[in-house]
């Protein structure tokens, strides 16, 4: 926030951030350039990726930490290189998520902010994001509707384990919150199945494994009017 709050197109702001070793093209955009509403947001989500790419880490989990005292927050930012610890990682900031906030999206791309100066000019729906069972459930159904949508990119489906690495960096969601939607999905509007790797159809996505794949169903539904 400290950061945020002096960022400016100067060549002294520039130089400052080239001696952090942080590229200054995270000034550059149309949004940040001339602080158009939501530009703080399209920053913070730059210099996160900038992080990330600085420290070759594979997993990365940024999030605020909001202090009681201060208008400030700050980045608790998690790297490493283990889909194991960054599952972890996530499902710390669930459990303690009093004072943790996320101002990005809570479904598959976490980095959409949900500001557009077109689509979203109050930046609806981004600011109340806290780690609370509520933003759980939120979470859950926007997975319900995000989740089939990158599966049907895939004439063939996806294995699962492919699915959480495309997912990496991107969600909120631990893998087991993840897996719980998927199994919804499959039992409740069907609009998924799995199949084995040996060619078996998953009555249920229960006992899912990485070589799993996930796929539109091959059997088409039909719904008659009475």
């Amino acid at each position: 926030d400290f950061l945020l709050t002096y960022a400016n197109g100067s060549e002294e702001f520039r130089n400052a951030l080239r001696k952090a070793d942080i590229s200054e093209s995270v000034l550059d955009g149309a949004e940040v350039m001339h602080k158009i509403k939501g530009w703080r947001f399209i920053l913070e989500r730059e210099l996160s990726l900038e992080i990330r790419r600085k420290a070759n880490a594979a997993y990365s989990t940024p999030f605020y930490i909001v202090s009681e005292e201060s208008h400030n927050a700050y980045w608790l930012v998690h790297l490493c290189l283990h889909p194991k610890a960054h599952d972890e990682m996530l499902k710390t900031h669930w459990s303690v998520g009093n004072l943790f906030r996320h101002y990005g999206s809570i479904g598959t791309d976490m980095h959409m902010w949900g500001y557009s100066a077109k689509n979203d000019p109050e930046l609806s729906g981004i600011l109340d994001f806290g780690f609370k069972d509520i933003d759980r459930e939120n979470c859950a159904i926007a997975l319900n509707e995000e989740l089939p949508k990158i599966i049907y990119d895939y004439d063939n489906g996806i294995s699962y384990g492919h699915l959480l690495k495309r997912l990496r960096n991107n969600t909120v969601a631990w893998q087991d919150l993840i897996k719980e939607q998927l199994i919804n999905i499959q039992l409740n509007s069907r609009d998924i199945e799995v199949v084995t790797a040996v060619g078996n159809i998953r009555k249920s996505a229960q006992g899912i494994s990485p070589e799993d794949i996930i796929r539109r169903p091959l059997q088409t539904r039909f719904f008659f009017d009475k």
